[in-house]
C-alpha cells in the first residue's frame, strides 16, 4: 500500500509534506454513471458529463452553528431530508446562470467567510477510456510523468474525438478494449491519426508549434504490431469504464494520515472491502440524517449535513467543468459572453476562483484530473489573471 502511493507521489510530483498532513474530508460524487461501455450508436451516457468526486476539506472540526446558519439562511433546509446541490442551483441549467443564483452564493460565502478548503478530483470517461492504447505502446514505460504521458493521449484523443463515428466502429468491430487482433485495431488507429494530420484541427493545434507527438506514436505502433497490447487483453468487450473505485481507494490511500467521510456507495464500498486496505482513516455514511437514523448509522448532526455540502461543491464543479468542456467555438463563445456577465456573476465567479485556487495552495492535492491537456488548459485559463469579463450591471 505505502509503495502504490509513494508511485502516485512521484508520477504527480507532488509534496510529501503536504501530503502528510491531517485534515478532514467529506466527500459525495456525481455523475457516477457505474459502468461507462459502448453501445450501437455510441455511449450508455452522455461522455460530455465528467465523474466527479470531492467535497469540503479543513483541518479543524467545522463548528455546528457554523454550519446551521448556512443552512438557516436556506428555507428548503427545513421541509428536506437533506440539502441538496438541486436545490442550491435553483433552476440553473449553466454554470453562468448558477452564478446567479441566491443559495449558490450564499454557500460560496459561507466558505470564504470560513476559510475551508474544497477538493476535486475528476474523470473525462471518453478521455479515460482511450488512454490504455497508449499505455499499451512500448514507449510507455519510458514517460516520465504524469505530463509526458498525457501529452500524447491528449494528441491519439484529438484524433479520435475528431472522427467519433468512425472511431468508435473501430473500437467495435475489434471488441475495445478486448483486442483479439493488434494488428488490424493498430492500423485502423493509424488510419485515423493519418486523417488527423491532413485536419484543419492539426494545423492549428500541433503543426505550427512543431510538434512531432504524432510521428512518434505512429512509429509506437509500428514497433507494437503483432505484440500484445498489455492493457488491451482480458477486458470485457465495450465495457470501457467498469467502476470508479479507484479515485476513492487513491485518496484513502494518499491522505493517510488525514480522516476521510465518504457518502454511501455500494459499489465501491463492496469493491474497496475485497481489498487489503489495512487503513482505518476512512468510513462511509448516510447523508440523509433521518435515513441514517433509520439505519442505526447517525454519527452526529455536522457529519452528515458537511457530506451534504459536499454534493453541493461536486455539482458546481460538474457544472463548471461542463462549462470548460466545449468546442473551439464555443470556448470563444463563452469568453466572449463572459464580457457580458453582470456584476454579481463576476463577484460570484471571482469568489468561486478564489476558493479554488486557494485550495489548491494548499494542498496541489485537493485538484486531480484524469483528462485531456486542452481541458486543462481551459481550465487554466478560466482560473486565472487572462480571463476577462463583465460586470458593468447589477442584475
Amino acid at each position: 500500500m505505502e509503495s502504490f502511493r509513494d508511485i502516485i507521489i512521484q508520477i504527480n510530483g507532488l509534496n510529501r509534506e503536504s501530503i502528510d498532513k491531517k485534515y478532514r474530508m467529506f466527500f459525495d460524487e456525481t455523475k457516477n454513471v457505474r459502468k461507462f461501455r459502448l453501445t450501437e450508436s455510441g455511449f450508455n451516457s452522455d461522455e460530455k458529463q465528467f465523474f466527479v468526486l470531492g467535497g469540503l476539506v479543513s483541518d479543524v472540526d467545522v463548528p455546528l452553528e457554523s454550519i446551521n446558519e448556512l443552512w438557516n439562511s436556506i428555507p428548503q433546509s427545513k421541509t428536506q431530508d437533506e440539502l441538496k446541490f438541486n436545490t442550491i442551483r435553483q433552476g440553473a441549467k449553466t454554470f453562468p446562470e448558477l452564478l446567479n443564483k441566491l443559495y449558490f452564493q450564499k454557500v460560496i460565502d459561507w466558505l470564504i467567510e470560513n476559510k475551508y478548503w474544497i477538493h476535486f478530483h475528476y474523470m473525462d470517461n471518453f478521455y479515460y477510456s482511450i488512454v490504455d492504447i497508449i499505455d499499451s505502446l512500448p514507449f510507455a514505460s519510458k514517460l516520465g510523468n504524469i505530463l509526458d504521458s498525457r501529452h500524447y493521449k491528449t494528441a491519439l484523443y484529438q484524433a479520435i474525438r475528431l472522427n467519433k463515428n468512425k472511431s468508435l466502429d473501430i473500437f467495435r468491430d475489434n471488441t475495445y478494449p478486448d483486442v483479439k487482433d493488434s494488428v488490424s485495431f493498430l492500423s485502423s488507429i493509424e488510419e485515423l491519426l493519418e486523417v488527423y494530420i491532413e485536419s484543419d484541427e492539426y494545423e492549428a493545434y500541433y503543426y505550427d508549434k512543431e510538434d512531432n507527438s504524432f510521428e512518434i506514436i505512429q512509429e509506437e505502433i509500428k514497433k507494437a504490431k503483432n505484440q500484445e497490447l498489455p492493457f488491451l487483453v482480458n477486458n470485457r468487450e465495450g465495457e470501457l469504464i467498469e467502476e470508479y473505485y479507484q479515485l476513492y481507494y487513491q485518496n484513502i490511500i494518499l491522505f493517510k494520515n488525514s480522516y476521510l467521510i465518504f457518502d454511501h456507495e455500494v459499489d465501491v464500498e463492496d469493491r474497496l472491502a475485497k481489498m487489503d486496505i489495512k487503513s482505518e482513516n476512512y468510513r462511509f455514511v448516510e447523508s440523509s440524517i433521518p435515513k441514517a437514523n433509520e439505519k442505526s448509522e447517525f454519527v452526529d448532526e455536522r457529519t452528515h449535513k458537511l457530506v451534504q455540502l459536499s454534493d453541493i461543491l461536486v455539482g458546481a464543479m460538474s457544472m463548471f467543468l461542463e462549462y470548460l468542456n466545449s468546442d473551439d467555438t464555443g470556448f470563444l463563445k463563452d469568453i466572449y459572453e463572459a464580457t457580458k456577465w453582470s456584476k454579481k456573476q463576476c463577484d460570484t465567479f471571482d469568489k468561486w476562483v478564489a476558493i479554488i485556487n486557494d485550495s489548491v495552495v494548499e494542498n496541489e492535492a485537493f485538484k486531480s484530473g484524469v483528462v485531456d491537456e486542452f481541458l486543462e488548459y481551459k481550465y487554466n485559463f478560466f482560473t486565472g489573471n487572462r480571463f476577462v469579463k463583465g460586470g458593468a450591471s447589477e442584475s
